[in-house]
């Protein structure tokens, strides 16, 4: 049966149904549930934070927050992302529930190769998430997405877009150097590994040792078993369709073209602020989806802690569309800072 895993203490959630399978504890302002949930056959790590000073014993009977879902890029996950760590507890500041997760093969999640169907990457974490918010009964969210977690933000978008309330797209790659870039590391290499010498070779590629790193010994061990037990062919095959999937636009970004991109109807936001290219993640890609998206960009390269981005961000996650007037003074706690 698919389902959670959770911390040590009980709580009812404010809106109710999940107190026999659902655990909490109180940590830093929130309550906080962190552990693991089983979906589409593979155990996700997850952190799901909601803002306590919206609960009490007059509210939590009626209490439904509005949700925002972190989906970083690479391959080191969500949950201790220290790069988002600032914008979740802004978020969680200004009373917005967060999600969290570690997709499959990053962080702590477990290894899994094994895509549905005829699914690529990015549309398989999408179909992870849906189930994710499925089990965590989470109705619908703004999706904030960097990198491969922006292209797995918008092949969610257009896949269930009754799930999604607002879009936010951070450092997103696009142009012919990434998708070259990208290709070699994730699946090139990998796929040349596996056919010459099977899941030990790809054992000893350095992207997948960092992973085979993570964790306790126990957790490394029954990593590795995950790896080297997989079926090349399985294996082989998932990289593949994950490799067409990336090349099927390199405008405005890697997989998505303009015309796929006018098919997003949600209201999106736009965040740039790296100081440093690395010809993948550039200002030029991002004003480029900006116009495909017409959405508004935000650059932000020098402000200390990213407190602009940070404060426009949580501005459009809590803004109401319904009001005419928007709503200022956004409060961006200590501890975000």
């Amino acid at each position: 049966m698919e389902g959670l895993e959770g911390g040590n203490s009980s709580f009812r959630a404010p809106w109710g149904g999940w107190d026999k399978w659902m655990r909490y504890k109180k940590y830093k302002g929130c309550f906080q549930d962190r552990g693991y949930a089983t979906v589409n056959g593979v155990r996700l790590r997850y952190r799901l934070s909601n803002p306590l000073r919206h609960i009490t014993s007059d509210t939590k009977s009626k209490y439904r927050p509005r949700h925002a879902v972190i989906t970083p890029g690479g391959r080191s996950g969500g949950v201790e992302n220290d790069a988002f760590r600032m914008l979740r507890n802004a978020l969680l500041a200004n009373g917005v529930s967060v999600l969290t997760w570690d997709r499959r093969n990053c962080g702590l999640s477990e290894l899994s190769f094994k895509y549905e169907d005829s699914l690529g990457r990015a549309e398989q974490d999408a179909s992870d998430l849906h189930e994710l918010l499925r089990v965590l009964r989470i109705p619908s969210a703004t999706l904030i997405g960097q990198s491969a977690g922006g292209r797995m933000t918008l092949t969610f978008a257009l896949a269930y877009p009754q799930l999604v309330n607002k879009i936010v797209l951070k450092n997103l790659t696009g142009g012919p150097l990434a998708l070259k870039k990208l290709s070699k590391t994730y699946f090139k290499d990998p796929i040349k590994a596996a056919e010459k010498e099977g899941m030990e070779g790809v054992g000893k590629i350095e992207f997948y040792q960092k992973l085979l790193r993570r964790g306790t010994k126990e957790f490394r061990e029954k990593r590795r078993k995950q790896l080297l037990n997989t079926d090349v062919k399985i294996f082989v095959d998932s990289l593949t369709r994950s490799e067409i999937f990336l090349q099927r636009a390199i405008d405005p970004i890697l997989a998505f073209d303009s015309s796929r991109l006018s098919k997003i109807t949600q209201p999106s936001l736009l965040v740039y602020d790296r100081k440093k290219t690395d010809g993948m993640h550039t200002e030029g890609v991002m004003e480029a989806l900006r116009k495909a998206l017409q959405s508004e960009l935000i650059v932000d390269k020098n402000s200390p802690h990213g407190s602009v981005w940070i404060a426009k961000v949580v501005d459009f996650v809590t803004r109401d569309p319904t009001r005419v007037a928007t709503r200022v003074g956004i409060h961006l706690p200590q501890s975000a800072l």
